[in-house]
């Protein structure tokens, strides 16, 4: 019995799968090159939602409700676009500003596809547009910030949401950290990058959470059918 026990505890365990060790927050100079300015794009609130493909059933006969008529997309493999926009909409999301440091290059952006993920370990998620820089900067950093906006901060969220050369010009920062935490956000998050995932035109990274805050009695920026609101 007791070389059979010992036989047993001899085995190897079976590896783990689909876990990716965290990568150190790099914000060496020589990781990258300056980060390119973008073209005119808008990247805000439920739009970051709106490219995940979508696979459907193919069903047969109109979709209605008795409250009236839905917009409708197609039934066949995938939705139509413009209906998906126009639902996904209806979805109202709080409105973040991501950023991120690579070497003297700070990088940021505005963004609603966040959520929480898990509290053992602690992890969030962001979903970014791999055409944008700050998905570069993220990529090579291994590190951001997910910054949450208050109230009356709408034109904050547009500052982070057009091409500029400086995004963070007269953009006050807490000191106290070496990536760039807003000053007037009611809530951050200071993350490692855990994994990243494909995700269509989009990729999902996960961050564990190193550092987080509040201010308490604070009203949170809404985002709803492309428009702001608390």
């Amino acid at each position: 019995m007791r070389a059979l026990t010992a036989s047993r505890r001899a085995r190897k365990r079976p590896p783990e799968h689909g876990r990716v060790a965290p990568q150190p927050c790099s914000t060496s100079a020589a990781a990258r090159a300056p980060l390119p300015v973008p073209a005119p794009r808008l990247v805000l609130g439920a739009r970051n939602l709106k490219s995940v493909s979508v696979s459907l059933t193919p069903v047969s006969g109109d979709a209605s409700t008795p409250d009236g008529q839905m917009v409708e997309g197609s039934t066949a493999e995938a939705v139509d676009q413009a209906a998906f926009r126009e639902a996904i909409a209806h979805f109202a999301t709080g409105v973040t500003v991501i950023t991120t440091r690579l070497g003297d290059q700070r990088a940021g952006m505005t963004a609603s596809a966040v959520a929480s993920l898990s509290l053992d370990p602690v992890l969030l998620l962001v979903c970014i547009n791999n055409r944008l820089p700050a998905h570069e900067a993220i990529e090579s950093s291994r590190c951001f910030v997910v910054n949450v906006l208050g109230e009356g901060q709408e034109e904050l969220a547009m500052q982070f949401a057009r091409p500029a050369e400086d995004k963070f010009a007269s953009v006050a920062l807490k000191e106290e950290h070496e990536l760039p935490v807003l000053a007037d956000a009611i809530a951050f998050f200071v993350c490692d990058v855990h994994e990243r995932f494909p995700g269509g035109d989009h990729s999902i990274f996960t961050g564990l959470v190193r550092a987080c805050g509040a201010v308490p009695g604070k009203r949170p920026l809404v985002y709803f059918r492309s428009a702001f609101g608390a």
